[in-house]
């Protein structure tokens, strides 16, 4: 039996570091004043050190930064699903977070 050896397809994860880093949120300059954030994510999330990098940032410079991290939830997942117990949990505390930053 023949075996081969296949090179790797390109991922996202690799087109994402080919993105310049002037254009990347997490390398943005927080120190200039950002909006209250509210960043949500899974610990199963394609970009969770993205999210934590950016909230790190945020906080640094003196922002308001929330981390909201569910336990085995992908990306987006309040989207694709929404009946989850994780899911409304994260939408109720997003409905807050809106509601203590805009007013009711």
């Amino acid at each position: 039996m023949r075996t081969s050896v296949r090179r790797p397809t390109r991922t996202r994860r690799a087109t994402s570091r080919s993105t310049p880093v002037r254009l990347r949120r997490v390398y943005g300059d927080y120190a200039k004043g950002f909006p209250p954030t509210l960043v949500v994510g899974g610990t199963r999330e394609l970009f969770l050190s993205n999210f934590v990098r950016q909230y790190q940032a945020i906080e640094a410079a003196g922002g308001d930064a929330t981390l909201d991290l569910y336990e085995g939830m992908p990306h987006m997942f309040h989207a694709l699903r929404p009946d989850a117990a994780e899911s409304r949990l994260a939408m109720r505390k997003i409905e807050r977070f809106l509601a203590s930053k805009l007013g009711d």
